[in-house]
């Protein structure tokens, strides 16, 4: 698998860190990408050119770091990151909000870029 990447982006990140803390760093290869050019291998993965992307043995791609940070979690038992029976709730909630604080903290980032 390869994971498409840039070093700014914590969704990117919160990826990076999960083929980490699952242990896949033998079957997930980081491949840096600029997601403000036209990069080829981004696009190719995710048309939007939005990070991360995972592109997948069998070529398909997955997009959004929620989805890829629940396939990569579904890809060994080591570590389960996203809780037992018990405690998934909790863990989900935690994770949305935390998912939206990202997301708070990457536009406001964003509108200092914005022409005036």
């Amino acid at each position: 698998m390869k994971l498409m990447y840039a070093p700014p982006s914590p969704y990117a990140r919160k990826a990076r860190v999960t083929v980490l803390e699952k242990g896949l760093q033998e079957r997930v290869e980081f491949v840096l990408v600029n997601p403000m050019g036209d990069d080829p291998t981004l696009l190719a993965a995710n048309p939007i050119s939005k990070i991360p992307a995972l592109e997948l043995d069998d070529g398909s791609s997955l997009i959004d770091s929620a989805l890829i940070c629940r396939y990569l979690d579904s890809q060994s038992d080591a570590n389960p990151l996203y809780g037992e029976d018990d405690k998934k709730l909790e863990i989900q909630r935690v994770t949305y909000l935390a998912n939206s604080i990202l997301d708070a903290a990457v536009a406001a980032r964003m509108e200092q870029f914005r022409p005036e």
